[in-house]
This record gives structure tokens, C-alpha cells and sequence, in this order.
């Protein structure tokens, strides 16, 4: 954990480290020291992520087909962010996905997925309510 404080004279800092063992790093919070957020260890991983999420505020015709491929990504937090970001871009196509979801190898994304598909399927529900009216 580093906290970085103005000084007046250099600082000598050294860093420790080894190879990623986790596909997960914890962040914490420096003035409690619990957990805030979990951060992918992996560059790319992070940065599928973030690609997924600008997919979905894109919206081009290309975004599906782009998101439909990093639902199969090995990391399941990338899996998980690529169903959200289709879901956002289009819940009928993404509900499909968040289905599929319920049967992941990974807990984490299986039981997220239980509990969003009530609420794909509530928000859908209530599109086709306004569609009609």
C-alpha cells in the first residue's frame, strides 16, 4: 500500500512484488484498510473490461458480435462485464446471454446472473407494457 505524502527531500521507495497468482487484485481502502474493490491483476484483462463497456455506450453494429466473443473470455470478471455491457446495448439479445450466465463455471458470475435475470426480465416486461400502450 503506498500513501503518497509531499516531503521535501527525495524518497528512496522500494516496491515488492511477484507474478500474478490471483486473475483478481484487492484494493483497499487507505484510511480503513478494508476491501473496496476488487481491480483484474492482468493489463488486459482490465482493459477487455473497459472495452466492453465502451461497447456498449457505442452501440455501432459490431458492438453485439464484439461482446458476444468476450462472454467466452477465460476471466470470469470479463465474462461478467461483456454480459452487462450487452444487456445495457440491448436487453432482449443480452437476456439470452445473462441465461446462459446461470449455468457459468464460475460462482461468482452464476450467482450474479441468478439474481439479474428477474431483473432483465422485470425491465424487459416492462418495455413491451409501454410498447403496447
Amino acid at each position: 500500500m503506498f500513501a503518497i505524502q509531499p516531503v521535501s527531500a527525495p524518497v528512496l521507495l522500494i516496491s515488492l512484488g511477484t507474478k500474478n497468482v490471483s486473475s483478481l487484485r484487492i484494493e483497499y481502502d487507505p484510511e480503513t484498510l478494508r476491501p473496496s474493490r476488487a481491480i483484474a491483476a492482468s493489463v488486459e484483462s482490465s482493459r477487455l473490461e473497459f472495452t466492453a463497456r465502451m461497447l456498449s455506450e457505442i452501440g455501432n453494429d459490431q458492438s453485439a458480435e464484439s461482446l458476444a466473443v468476450l462472454t467466452s473470455h477465460s476471466d470470469h470478471f470479463v465474462r461478467w462485464s461483456a454480459i452487462r455491457a450487452m444487456v445495457r446495448l440491448d436487453a432482449v439479445y443480452g437476456r439470452s446471454f445473462v441465461e446462459r450466465a446461470t449455468a457459468d463455471p464460475h460462482p461468482h458470475v452464476r450467482d450474479a446472473a441468478v439474481r439479474a435475470l428477474p431483473v432483465v426480465e422485470a425491465y424487459l416486461d416492462e418495455l413491451s407494457v409501454q410498447a403496447r400502450s
